[in-house]
């Protein structure tokens, strides 16, 4: 089966990617996956809403996996505790099968949205129609932004260099 247009325009605009844009793009696949659940859910497709709601924790899970403490650990564990809230209230929101837990992660997700596009706007990888270039005349550099890795695939294992403990000092282990 050969790719369509826009599997091949997908491709290449995350090849080319910044990891700003790589974010933001991980952050509209979520906020579409997480639509596409409430939408499955009232035609009482459970099958499609249950597809959508796991790619959805998936994408989160990553965006998650993918913080590194390097820059700014302050900043890091405040929006680690940002996806780990969104991503308990998917899984919650899967096993009660409850449109407000999903509306909370949409709303947390859409304000996500607009600060990773702000972000992408003043770096000048917006990556679309009316992108503006960056200039130090036109927009000061924000101070050491942390830099989001770019996505680890599920094919590469990756070290364990993550604390125990999560952004709100909670230990993962039993």
């Amino acid at each position: 089966m050969q790719p369509s247009y826009g599997d091949r325009y997908l491709e290449s605009e995350v090849l080319t990617a910044s990891p700003q844009r790589l974010h933001l793009l991980l952050i509209e696949a979520a906020i579409r996956c997480i639509e596409r659940t409430r939408t499955a859910w009232q035609r009482q497709d459970q099958d499609t809403a249950f597809e959508a709601i796991t790619k959805a924790q998936q994408i989160v899970a990553e965006m998650l996996a993918a913080m590194k403490m390097d820059g700014a650990p302050a900043l890091v564990k405040q929006v680690a505790a940002i996806y780990t809230f969104v991503y308990r209230t998917l899984v919650e929101a899967g096993l009660k099968l409850d449109e407000k837990l999903l509306a909370d992660a949409l709303r947390v997700l859409r304000i996500e949205r607009e600060t990773w596009s702000e972000v992408c706007l003043k770096l000048g990888t917006a990556g679309g129609e009316g992108e503006k270039p960056w200039s130090a005349e036109t927009v000061s550099p924000p101070a050491s932004p942390p830099q989001p890795a770019p996505p680890r695939y599920l094919t590469k294992a990756a070290p364990n260099d993550y604390p125990v403990e999560d952004a709100a000092g909670l230990s993962w282990e039993a």
